[in-house]
């Protein structure tokens, strides 16, 4: 779907991809999500969490590839469409994941309330 500015982009997705060893789920993620492929990028998504990736690993890997993507977009070898094509891929994969983030965010929440008494200065 994006092509423009994409050619040493993809070059560097490769090597980040081979030199930390990603399984092939999250190189199909990856490769989805930089080409702005969201119903690709969705279906990857589930794919990986039914294969036993977990949601946090999934994330941490689509927060790496924005942080690529941003680089690119800083330099101009990516522009204000491409981006926000990518990122409405991002935000499908979110959608996908929200459950599972929900879950966990109920589970790990403290809230701690209190007041300060005094008098006055």
């Amino acid at each position: 779907m994006i092509e423009n500015g994409m050619k040493g982009y993809k070059e560097e997705i490769d090597d980040k991809m081979d030199e930390k060893h990603i399984s092939e789920e999250l190189k199909a993620i990856g490769v989805s999500l930089n080409n702005g492929n969201s119903g690709k990028t969705r279906s990857n998504v589930i794919k990986a969490l039914e294969t036993g990736i977990s949601h946090r690993e999934i994330l941490r890997f689509m927060l790496d590839e924005m942080e690529v993507i941003g680089r690119k977009f800083k330099v101009n070898e990516l522009f204000v469409p491409e981006v926000l094509i990518i990122g409405r891929a991002f935000n499908v994969a979110l959608e996908v994941m929200s459950p599972l983030l929900v879950e966990e965010d109920e589970a790990e929440i403290t809230v701690v309330i209190g007041t300060v008494r005094g008098g006055s200065p």
